[in-house]
Parts: structure tokens; sequence; C-alpha cells
């Protein structure tokens, strides 16, 4: 029997990790380069894109790669499967809640100048719907301060 490909090792890999992983990670696992390595995750996503009925997808969430359920499914999950917040918010509030606690800035450095529009500073929401934080950013004088990633 042969060896399996590079995409099949990472596919099982980020299965198995249940976690985001960056290109770095896989690569110094793997001892491989990290171009060989992020060609091989392009490759993944292409094919598990064209596959038919398949339930999951391989995101890139900030230089990060993770598998996670394909949107369109989200109604058709068990209600206490679905996530809370709207979808389009899940990469950064994923981000938030991997590396919190994490600075504003290091949040704008992964998502760029977008994270700004997730993003609502002190104690109510744009409309009201959540009473916790996502996430919880020290302030430059050291203090923490609430923000939420909302909209």
């Amino acid at each position: 029997m042969s060896d399996p490909s590079l995409s099949t090792v990472l596919e099982a890999i980020l299965f198995g990790a249940g976690r985001s992983m960056s290109v770095e990670e896989l690569s110094e696992l793997l001892e491989r380069p990290q171009g060989e390595v992020q060609s091989a995750l392009r490759d993944l996503q292409a094919t598990i894109r064209r596959r038919r009925d398949s339930a999951l997808q391989l995101a890139d969430v900030a230089g990060r790669w993770i598998f996670e359920v394909r949107p369109s499914l989200s109604p058709h999950l068990p209600e206490s499967f679905r996530a809370d917040i709207p979808q389009r918010l899940l990469p950064a509030a994923a981000l938030v809640a991997y590396h919190q606690p994490m600075a504003q800035s290091q949040l704008v450095d992964m998502l760029g100048q977008r994270a700004y529009d997730h993003v609502v500073q002190g104690g109510s929401l744009e409309d009201g719907t959540h009473e916790c934080p996502v996430g919880c950013f020290p302030s430059s004088g050291g203090a923490t301060h609430h923000q939420r990633v909302l909209r």
C-alpha cells in the first residue's frame, strides 16, 4: 500500500484535531515546507468543495484552517448544535474564543479592517440581543473593558 497524499494526511489531522491550525503548525508537525502544506490545503479545500452532499467545508480563517459544518445544513441540525450568533460572525467569534484574552488590535491583524465592523464597545449591543461579551479586550491602560462581536 502506498503512502497517502499530503492532502489526505492534512484532512485527517485537521479533522482529528477538532481545532483550527496554522500552516506553520502543520508544516512543523509534518516536517514539510510551508508552501507545500499551503498548496495541499488549497487542493483539499477544492476537493471538499466538489464533494456531493458533503456536510463539511474546509475554511481558512485568518490563516488558520478548520473543518466546519456547511452553513446550508445549519437549519437541519438539532437546536443545541446551532450557533447562537449569525453565521457571518462565527470566524471572528471563534478567533476571540480561541485566543482569549486578546487585544482588539490582534483581531484586526487576523481579520483586517472588517474586524471593526463586528466589534461594538460598551455595555449594550446595537440590537440588544446579547447580554454577555464574546471577548474581553485589554485597554491601553491595562484595565479591561468588554467588547462584543456582534454586527
